[in-house]
């Protein structure tokens, strides 16, 4: 079982960090950003929301300077997730589509696409009564 999942919160922190610094001094940039969301992941599951947007927003900023869309989407996902514990499902929705958007694999595109029906419906742009969807522009 990872540490991040074990209730170890400290460990999984200074696990991230470490991980962070032997990918900066190997100069992989992938990875550095990989061990960054696991921070920040870290961050979100401890309950500092606030901390996590920060973290996330950060990372998308890097992965895109960087061209490294996987990054990027990953960071943008999970991010959403944030947003949706902080009660923005609207917001969440609109990361999650913009990870859509940069996703590469089938498989991610289906769960994002997952994600960002549910944020819509907890966002009430869903209609349960008629089974559709409510225009936000024209309702």
């Amino acid at each position: 079982m990872a540490i991040r999942t074990a209730n170890r919160g400290f460990d999984a922190i200074r696990s991230a960090k470490a991980a962070e610094a032997l990918a900066k001094w190997r100069g992989d940039k992938f990875r550095e950003l990989l061990a960054r969301i696991g921070n920040a992941n870290v961050a979100r599951v401890l309950g500092d929301l606030p901390r996590a947007d920060r973290e996330f927003d950060s990372i998308v900023s890097a992965s895109h300077s960087a061209g490294l869309r996987r990054t990027e989407a990953a960071a943008l996902q999970d991010q959403a997730f944030v947003a949706y514990g902080r009660g923005e499902a609207e917001r969440a929705a609109c990361l999650a589509h913009n990870a859509l958007e940069l996703a590469e694999s089938d498989q991610l595109r289906e769960r994002i696409i997952g994600d960002v029906g549910a944020y819509l419906v907890a966002a009430g742009h869903f209609d349960a009564e008629a089974g559709s969807w409510i225009d936000p522009l024209t309702a």
